[in-house]
């Protein structure tokens, strides 16, 4: 990833986007054991880049992917800016360039970075074990996978929450 650069090819994009929709049935349909809240604002804290960062190190796993999934990402953003709103973050990585890259400006308009746009978003491990959906409306986010990432997370991640018992994942 360098500085300012979304993912610009449909290729590229599209599994992403595949995976991030299927995650987010998954989250949906997570029983309580397999599923932890936390805010959705977490996502741009120096604690859960470090949070995400040790989850992937339990893993073995080596990057991940953020992206997001409203405003519409094929008529809204790449309409507008002829790129996806994603990009992927690789050990190689530092944690000024992941938040310079939420705060990217794609094209001629500061307002659509998500960091500021992205109304919902997916964060994806290169492997399957986990998934993180945020809804900003909601104010709120969800984190599922296995039962050891879970167990995990529980131990190296204070902030989570109780969505109260009528909170869905998507309406």
């Amino acid at each position: 990833m360098s500085n300012g650069n979304f993912i610009s090819k449909l290729d590229e994009f599209m599994p992403l986007w595949k995976r991030a929709n299927a995650g987010v049935q998954t989250c949906a349909c997570s029983t309580p054991q397999t599923l932890l809240y936390f805010d959705a604002i977490d996502i741009a804290t120096q604690r859960f880049f470090e949070f995400i960062r040790s989850l992937l190190a339990f893993e073995g796993a080596r990057t991940f992917a953020v992206l997001a999934l409203q405003p519409d990402p094929f008529s809204y953003f790449y309409h507008h800016f002829k790129k996806y709103p994603a990009f992927i973050v690789g050990p190689e990585n530092s944690d000024n360039e992941f938040f310079a890259f939420l705060h990217a400006d794609p094209g001629d308009s500061p307002a659509d970075a998500l960091a500021y746009n992205a109304q919902r978003y997916a964060i994806l491990p290169s492997t399957d074990s986990w998934f993180i959906y945020g809804n900003w409306s909601k104010q709120m986010s969800a984190l599922c996978g296995s039962a050891d990432a879970i167990a995990f997370a529980r131990e190296h991640y204070p902030f989570f929450l109780d969505p109260g018992e009528n909170f869905k994942i998507v309406d």
